[in-house]
């Protein structure tokens, strides 16, 4: 007999949205339309209706100001986010993370939580540190000019 927690877990999963990828998408490449953005939303905003963002490129849009994401442009917390710095740090870290709905985090917690974390806490230290202090940011603005630079 499962629990009350394991049955809401199963009803999450079941009403899970198909994975996207707003910002170009594979494979086509292409980038979802403000408008779709919003049906998604709009989609999301039934009871136990989730979204899972895999944003593994938008923050090199070329355009001046990042694109924005579906965990931005909702206030309903019903996006699982997920990004990676292999992209925009470095191929050989490889480091994820997930944003979770507050509502997921205890069952992902349950169903989840035994497993290790793989990612050397040096590592770890070396990206927040980037973060706090301003120069992951920087960076990524020095490489959507250069970006953008060699478009012309």
């Amino acid at each position: 007999m499962e629990s009350k927690k394991e049955a809401r877990y199963i009803q999450i999963y079941q009403h899970l949205k198909e994975g996207i990828s707003p910002y170009r998408s594979f494979p086509s490449g292409i980038t979802a339309s403000a408008s779709k953005k919003y049906e998604y939303v709009r989609w999301a905003e039934r009871p136990n209706h989730y979204i899972i963002e895999d944003d593994f490129e938008s923050e090199f849009s070329l355009s001046r100001k990042p694109e924005e994401t579906i965990y931005t442009l909702t206030s309903h917390d019903n996006v699982i986010y997920m990004n990676s710095f292999s992209k925009s740090i470095s191929p050989s870290l490889r480091v994820a993370y997930m944003v979770l709905p507050k509502k997921l985090v205890e069952v992902y917690d349950k169903k989840m939580g035994f497993y290790a974390c793989t990612v050397p806490t040096f590592e770890q230290l070396v990206i927040h540190e980037l973060i706090q202090n301003g120069d992951f940011e920087r960076h990524l603005n020095r490489i959507r000019r250069k970006k953008r630079k060699e478009m012309r």
